[in-house]
């Protein structure tokens, strides 16, 4: 969990030992997250992936599922003001996802 402006920005992965094991988490995951829909086409950056469309998101990738849950920071975020959570939580678990390295 990290503080964004006194708000909680929680990242978590849950570890799978196994490909099937991660894929059975994520689509359970999917399933009880209210909401949550898969994210289609190059947005879902070839993985399998779902958005709930109020800042949370998830991606699998290596058997291993990230989430990311904004929906507790403040609306109007950036310089601009104008990101959503649900926009600061993609942007959060791409800039993730793109150092991302599997290990054995």
């Amino acid at each position: 969990t990290y503080e964004i402006d006194g708000h909680p920005l929680v990242l978590s992965v849950h570890d799978a030992t196994n490909q099937a094991e991660g894929e059975e988490y994520f689509l359970a995951l999917q399933n009880s997250t209210d909401n949550a829909a898969t994210i289609e086409g190059t947005l879902g950056l070839g993985m399998r992936s779902f958005s709930t469309g109020d800042g949370i998101v998830a991606f699998l990738r290596d058997g291993k599922t990230l989430l990311v849950d904004a929906t507790a920071l403040p609306a109007g975020l950036g310089a601009d003001e104008t990101t959503t959570q649900s926009q600061a939580a993609y942007a959060i678990a791409t800039a993730v996802l793109v150092c991302w390295v599997e290990h054995n």
